[in-house]
């Protein structure tokens, strides 16, 4: 996002219930690797034209099976990290250590407002923790998820958390704005495209988030519409999706548009995609021309997921 906070986000793909894994994903990320060399290709070329870094990862839930393009390599997370956020509130509730009707205070702090559901619980300077994470989740509120954040322990808490499923790649370490500075090289406020992929795995189930809502968090994931022009654009019509994007435009950084998302499959497949772009160079705006980058790359994904 902007650090000038006047920032947009864009999501993508949701599925069905995943496979579950208890192996780090530091120890089982190369074990069902699937090397496709047009599609290899395919990628390298998308990423030469754009001028850009393009991170990417196809992950076929079923079989375990993935391919992509700089799937090891750390990006920015920018808001995609409050997709897992949304989750972690929904676990913590099922473990009985939040109560579901818990109200945090909101504090603006200078951010823009970007959900309904936040402006309205501005006028009274609290919300309720399940507000905050449909507020962060579909509009990408960057108030609701300090809220959120501020009142579990801050980001030391998400990345506890990240580690407690077996990513051990996946950080934060701090809140909005300045979590999406970054520079290439930097660990802080990161993530790989497969260590996000195998994180939405574990994390977009039923047993994750409980039965009472894990139909919340897939229909919030549908409902996002931030990412019209990026993931979902490349996928066929007949895919069910849902996603989160993340973008940060910050003057000194190249620009960034990420999107994540999970798919249903009319043969009943579930495919996770996860996208990391860097632009050229810093652009004062969102460019179409670089969200268009991952709708391509979601038209190079279908392949090797329809194989």
């Amino acid at each position: 996002m902007r650090l000038n906070n006047n920032r947009r986000e864009i999501m993508m793909l949701f599925g069905g219930t995943l496979i579950s894994s208890c192996a780090k994903i530091n120890q089982d990320v190369k074990t069902n690797k699937v090397e496709h060399k047009d599609l290899k290709d395919a990628f390298a070329e998308l990423e030469k034209a754009s001028g850009g870094r393009l991170g990417i990862c196809a992950f076929d839930v079923q079989t375990g099976k993935y391919n992509g393009h700089r799937i090891d390599e750390r990006f920015a997370m920018c808001s995609t990290f409050k997709l897992p956020l949304a989750a972690f509130v929904f676990n913590e509730i099922k473990a009985g250590r939040l109560d579901k009707n818990l109200i945090v205070p909101l504090d603006a702090t200078g951010l823009k407002v970007y959900s309904p559901i936040v402006q309205e619980a501005l006028k009274v300077g609290k919300i309720n923790i399940v507000d905050a994470a449909k507020a962060a989740q579909i509009s990408s509120d960057n108030i609701a998820a300090n809220a959120i954040l501020n009142h579990l322990g801050g980001p030391s808490f998400y990345t506890k958390k990240m580690r407690e499923i077996g990513d051990e790649v996946t950080r934060l370490d701090a809140i909005e704005p300045m979590m999406n500075v970054f520079k290439n090289g930097d660990i802080e406020n990161s993530t790989t495209p497969i260590a996000m992929a195998h994180t939405l795995q574990k994390i977009l189930t039923k047993e994750y988030v409980g039965d009472e809502y894990y139909d919340v968090l897939i229909g919030w994931m549908k409902e996002t519409q931030t990412g019209l022009k990026r993931l979902r654009a490349g996928l066929p019509n007949d895919w069910v999706v849902g996603d989160k994007t993340g973008t940060g435009i910050n003057d000194g950084y190249p620009n960034r548009y990420n999107d994540v998302a999970l798919a249903f499959l009319p043969n009943g497949k579930q495919v996770i995609i996860t996208s990391y772009f860097e632009s050229d160079k810093y652009y004062k705006d969102i460019r179409d021309e670089d969200q268009e980058t991952l709708k391509r790359a979601a038209e190079i994904a279908a392949r090797f997921i329809e194989k």
